[in-house]
């Protein structure tokens, strides 16, 4: 007796094999609707934690800034953000899941400076790029801290690294809540049928 994935018997070929030749979205689409939903495995996942990051950045920008100026004297802790901060927060948390790969050998405190670093450089970057194209940066830093060029302030830096604490358990979980989320998806492909014994 042996053990082996159980197929139809017979010399027909199987609706998953793509026609020979077949490549790209030719032979995904030849190949079923299965093949077709993971043509891009890799893609589905990264856009919802994409999304996922934006908000979470401007709900932490919102609280943040809604505290500092509540700490000002401000009753009603008016806080604000930007449209443009969404692409940014997201764009920077998956780059640092990147880095997050290549730094496992180091403790998390260290790599936490590591993500402050990129934070601040993500943050000067897009702040240059937004003055370069609309005249101004949202934010502007001028005459407020330790501000470099009116885009980043140095004396946020240990909010940043508290930020990049954060970044990690925030990984996990959104990993979590869109794998669950694309395995419960409408064409999500069935799960791998369980090995058949056959008779030899």
């Amino acid at each position: 007796m042996a053990c082996g994935r159980s197929t139809s018997s017979g010399s027909t070929p199987s609706s998953a094999e793509p026609p020979p030749g077949a490549t790209g979205f030719t032979a995904a689409r030849s190949a079923g609707p299965s093949a077709r939903h993971d043509a891009h495995p890799q893609l589905r996942g990264v856009l919802p934690r994409y999304v996922l990051y934006g908000c979470a950045g401007w709900v932490l920008e919102v609280c943040f800034t809604g505290m500092e100026n509540a700490l000002k004297g401000d009753r009603t802790g008016t806080a604000k953000t930007y449209l443009w901060m969404h692409p940014i927060y997201g764009s920077t948390a998956l780059s640092l899941e990147s880095l997050q790969e290549r730094l496992r050998f180091l403790p998390r405190p260290l790599r936490a400076l590591a993500y402050t670093v990129v934070i601040f450089g993500a943050e000067f970057l897009s702040g240059w790029l937004l003055r370069k194209a609309l005249g101004r940066c949202p934010w502007d830093y001028d005459d407020k801290g330790w501000s470099v060029k009116g885009l980043i302030r140095l004396d946020y830096a240990p909010f940043w690294y508290a930020t990049a604490l954060l970044f990690e358990p925030m990984h996990e979980a959104f990993l979590l809540v869109t794998r669950e989320a694309l395995r419960h998806a409408p064409g999500a492909p069935p799960a791998l049928e369980a090995p058949a014994c056959v008779n030899p």
